[in-house]
């Protein structure tokens, strides 16, 4: 009898030891954000330097198929460049391309259906570099997708069961998914969560109220790579951070929201309307951010007009893309950045449908641009409906080290 009681005791206590190691394991913490401010963050957008011409020098890269099959790049969503190599999603159709570096296709990754194998939508891809996998996230199937790099073999699906626009895998093989308030899961309440490799739910960061911000945005907000950097600012907020040893450090502060702006950013379901959107007091950050040592490059909302700006890290030095009272027509092409390298190669999109819009609204420029610009004049006849132009923040253009 005592020797059965003493097996029971046995059990029980084995038993509350496996479910506390369990919960533990299991236990959900909150990300640590680290709000210390030094001199180097704050990127004043008062004074801006006049003069700078970012475009004087520049080639166009158009991508398009070898063979005559029918082939359209509708959009240019996001950009990675990888090993001489660009991985392109076309965010309308919801496809994601390869092309070598003069832009000739080289494989298509996954497709859109319901099998195990197929997604509903792209949102957004990360480079697995170490297994040579490109991950695609769908929201709607709430699901990353693994392929090849090489080969665009399927390779997993794994289910997150947490809704998410945006994501980053990290050196530590984790995935920081940027939820966008989205609501009704268990990253409820918090617009970033990291999950681990197996997509159970590991910590969470940023709180937010859902009673008072529940929409999705996509114009404003942000979670990417920039190199090996991996940086988030949330919709409306001009205070960008760095995912840095498991907790967020501020990166930069670019003070550009205007009063109303940061007079609601716990109560964003109130900006939710064009009148607020449209009065042209307001200003806000964009959803482009990109970083080096040198550089940073942003696109932001300023007088009811989306502009580009470059920040020189060494001199303190802010200035738009392109100017408003200078004399190139490039000035009327809208510009979006879409990555910025090492080599402080800027990579900037533009559509077909841009160019042709400057000839119904500035015939003038327009006529002027297709005589000054013979790189963008020839785009008109290309497949594509969307390019990138890449020019170098520091000088000359040296495109040697695509080849490799």
């Amino acid at each position: 009898m005592k020797d059965q009681i003493k097996f029971t005791i046995v059990i029980v206590f084995w038993c509350y030891i496996i479910f506390f190691i369990v919960s533990c394991k299991n236990k959900v913490t909150e990300i640590q954000i680290i709000e210390k401010i030094n001199q180097d963050v704050n990127i004043s957008t008062n004074t801006f330097t006049h003069g700078k011409n970012w475009l004087s020098s520049y080639k166009i890269i158009s991508f398009q198929k070898n063979d005559d099959s029918l082939f359209l790049l509708s959009s240019i969503s996001k950009v990675i460049l990888n090993k001489g190599i660009f991985f392109i999603l076309d965010g309308r159709f919801s496809n994601l391309y390869a092309f070598n570096s003069g832009g000739k296709y080289i494989r298509k990754y996954g497709a859109i259906g319901l099998g195990i194998n197929e997604y509903k939508k792209i949102n957004d891809f990360d480079i697995d570099t170490i297994k040579n996998q490109i991950i695609i996230l769908s929201e709607d199937n709430a699901a990353l997708y693994y392929y090849d790099l090489y080969t665009s073999k399927f390779v997993k699906k794994l289910n997150l069961k947490i809704y998410g626009n945006q994501f980053c895998q990290t050196e530590k093989n984790e995935i920081l998914l940027y939820r966008n308030f989205n609501t009704g899961d268990k990253g409820d309440g918090y617009n970033l969560v990291l999950l681990d490799s197996t997509g159970n739910l590991k910590s969470k960061a940023f709180p937010y109220n859902a009673k008072l911000s529940n929409i999705g945005w996509k114009s404003t907000g942000f979670l990417r790579k920039t190199g090996k950097r991996i940086l988030f600012a949330g919709a409306y907020n001009d205070t960008v951070y760095c995912f840095i040893n498991n907790s967020f450090n501020i990166k930069n502060i670019i003070n550009i929201g205007s009063k109303n702006i940061k007079a609601n950013l716990l109560t964003l379901n109130n900006v939710y309307n064009k009148k607020f959107l449209l009065d042209s007091s307001t200003s806000l950050l964009g959803n482009s951010f990109f970083a080096n040592e040198r550089f940073v490059v942003f696109n932001y909302q300023s007088k009811l007009k989306i502009k580009s700006a470059i920040y020189n890290t060494n001199l303190k030095e802010i200035s738009n893309l392109t100017e408003s009272d200078n004399k190139n027509p490039l000035k009327y092409v809208f510009f979006t950045p879409m990555m910025l390298d090492n080599h402080s190669n800027l990579y900037l999109k533009f559509s077909k449908s841009d160019i042709q819009n400057i000839a119904k609204k500035y015939p003038i420029a327009y006529t002027q641009l297709l005589i000054e610009q013979p790189q963008i004049k020839a785009c008109l006849n290309q497949q594509s409906e969307e390019f990138l132009l890449i020019t170098n923040l520091q000088g000359a253009i040296n495109l040697n080290y695509l080849k490799q």
